[in-house]
C-alpha cells in the first residue's frame, strides 16, 4: 500500500474517536479506497478511532477491497461496519472476510 500525501485527512481519522458512521452512501470508488485504506490502518499521526463505518452502496467493487482488507486486519477500533450494495463480488468478499 503506497502512503498518500494528504495529512489532514489522515490527522482528521486520528481525531476521530466518537464517530458514529463516516461515509453513508457517498460515491466513494475503488481508486479512493486506497487513501481511505491507508487513513483507517496505519498512518504516522496516530490510530483510526473510527467505531462505526457506513460504506453502503458506495461503489468500491473488488479493486476497492484490495486496499480496504489489509486496513481492516490492522484497525481495532471497529466495531460495526456496512458494506451492503457496495458490489464487493467474491473475492472481494473474500478478502475482506479474511481480514476480519
Amino acid at each position: 500500500m503506497s502512503k498518500p500525501e494528504w495529512p489532514k485527512l489522515v490527522h482528521f481519522a486520528a481525531l476521530c474517536k466518537n464517530v458514529i458512521t463516516l461515509f453513508g452512501n457517498t460515491k466513494m470508488h475503488a481508486k479512493d479506497m486506497e487513501l481511505f485504506a491507508y487513513m483507517i490502518g496505519e498512518n504516522p499521526i496516530g490510530k483510526c478511532g473510527f467505531k462505526s463505518l457506513d460504506l453502503t452502496k458506495c461503489p468500491i467493487g473488488k479493486e476497492g477491497a484490495k486496499f480496504l482488507a489489509p486496513a481492516l486486519a490492522i484497525n481495532k477500533s471497529l466495531v460495526h461496519m456496512d458494506l451492503s450494495g457496495c458490489k464487493l463480488g467474491v473475492s472481494g468478499m473474500y478478502k475482506i472476510s479474511d481480514a476480519l
